[in-house]
């Protein structure tokens, strides 16, 4: 019985085909921060490094987020490496629940985690801040 891949070996995958979504960062030049394909946004992240603590949230670069992702993508995905483990939401949803967070490397829109959908794909998200 041959198995299927996982929602996140999917995920992976679609990620090294999708467009690069870069940053510039200072002095450094860009920077990949996520890719886009088949119109999601997909983010491969460590919880270690890259979630936030105060508040609990899942952030993404403002810039990019409003020059980019508004436009070509539907949904978003975040792939977490340690546990491996897909927190989704819709642009949608996302932009309307994001709060706004500059912690001195630029503005971030960050959806805090108890409104991200885990390992679950994109539903319709109800809950509210």
């Amino acid at each position: 019985m041959k198995k299927t891949p996982s929602d996140f070996e999917r995920l992976y995958k679609e990620s090294k085909l999708g467009n690069p979504v870069v940053i510039a960062v200072e002095g450094k030049g860009e920077k990949g921060i996520g890719s886009i394909h088949d119109r999601k946004f997909i983010k491969v992240v460590r919880k270690s490094k890259h979630f936030l603590h105060t508040p609990p949230a899942i952030g993404i670069d403002q810039e990019v987020f409003q020059r980019t992702i508004v436009d070509k993508c539907d949904n978003i995905f975040i792939l977490e490496m340690e546990a491996k483990d897909v927190y989704s939401s819709s642009v949608e949803y996302f932009l309307k629940h994001a709060i706004y967070l500059n912690r001195g490397f630029g503005g971030q829109l960050a959806l805090p985690m108890h409104l991200w959908g885990r390992n679950q794909g994109v539903v319709k998200q109800t809950k509210m801040l």
